[in-house]
């Protein structure tokens, strides 16, 4: 995903020293290898999601980055929409989804967390951002309402660990 008008909410991103590489010019869409792929040039770098179905329950998304003409670090990640008002941390971690904000950690979660019936597993890094609010043209602020919010999830990706990998089921 990808808005000119919400760098944040790019699938990957990179800090350039013009400014903020977010905005992909060109890319390709399709199937390989019965995986579904998006490749994505940006400006400085090239950006790859694989969704891969490990098997009716589970899906595998990995992130992965080229740094063609950038030292990064590159931000990846993907947002959820909002299925229940708590997140549970497989570490007994409660966090309530209601109008204060938040950034949880891997650790802080456990390596993971359930939110409605998706259990989400991912590297020993990733972070969790809540609310992420979509741009809305409409509102005067641009932000939309607290129930069309999502659940963000990040992670920093560098020319020396170019791919993340999470489970889904």
């Amino acid at each position: 995903s990808h808005s000119k008008n919400q760098p944040e909410n790019s699938t990957f991103s990179a800090a350039a020293s013009y400014a903020h590489d977010y905005w992909p010019c060109g890319g390709w869409v399709g199937e390989e290898d019965e995986e579904w792929v998006a490749r994505a040039a940006y400006k400085t770098f090239y950006g790859i999601v694989r969704l891969r179905v490990l098997s009716d329950a589970t899906l595998q998304i990995d992130l992965s980055v080229d740094p063609a003409g950038s030292q990064g670090p590159f931000q990846a990640g993907f947002t959820l929409r909002l299925r229940h008002p708590i997140v549970s941390g497989l570490s007994g971690k409660s966090l309530v989804l209601d109008a204060t904000p938040f950034q949880a950690t891997a650790q802080e979660l456990g390596g993971g967390f359930r939110h409605g019936s998706v259990s989400v597993k991912g590297p020993e890094d990733f972070r969790v951002y809540w609310p992420f609010s979509p741009y809305n043209a409409y509102a005067a602020d641009h932000k939309s309402g607290l129930d069309a919010s999502l659940l963000r999830v990040g992670v920093e990706l560098t020319p020396t660990r170019r791919r993340a990998s999470f489970i889904l089921n």
